[in-house]
């Protein structure tokens, strides 16, 4: 299968049973857009068909709709790319407590972790794909604060390059 453009096909996968959590939690539901590589993974307490789709459909509202969603069908949502859920687990595994009942907690800096990190298929990033900017890491935050001078752009300004650089991106990813 082809992708030619982002937020076309979504590929879901659950992980678990985890350790449970304070909040409860014991999956996790990963969502991956096949065009940027992009991933969403959200905690869950337990994995029936209702929480799952309350968390695809809060995504579809805040990010569009997809063509088609893919999973295996199986007992599981088994995605083509396992490696995703399996970097999860293994990086998970060296933030959490003794317990390992804190995994949620970490699992946000995980996946941003994931979507910084340039992809070897792409050759970017995929925040990069989906913003097309690269990212500001956590260490530069308040490197450089904003005194009384500070002002928006406007970005109709620079909305014919920005578009122009869109389209020779989409044009140079490989998938």
């Amino acid at each position: 299968m082809q992708v030619k453009e982002l937020w076309e096909v979504l590929g879901l996968d659950l992980i678990g049973p985890l350790p449970e959590t304070a909040r409860n939690n014991k999956y996790v539901l990963t969502m991956t857009d096949l065009y940027t590589k992009w991933v969403f993974a959200e905690p869950m307490q337990s994995k029936t068909a209702a929480e799952v789709l309350l968390i695809i459909t809060a995504k579809l509202y805040l990010f569009g709709m997809v063509r088609k969603i893919i999973t295996d069908q199986g007992k599981e949502f088994v995605c083509k790319d396992e490696r995703t859920n399996e970097n999860i687990k293994r990086t998970l595994r060296k933030y959490v407590n003794d317990n390992h009942n804190d995994w949620d907690l970490h699992l946000p800096a995980v996946v941003y972790g994931i979507n910084t990190a340039k992809q070897y298929s792409t050759r970017h990033s995929p925040y990069f794909l989906l913003s097309h900017r690269h990212p500001r890491l956590p260490e530069v935050m308040n490197a450089c604060p904003m005194g009384d001078d500070f002002e928006v752009a406007d970005p109709e300004d620079d909305i014919d390059t920005r578009v122009n650089k869109m389209k020779l991106l989409n044009e140079t990813v490989c998938i």
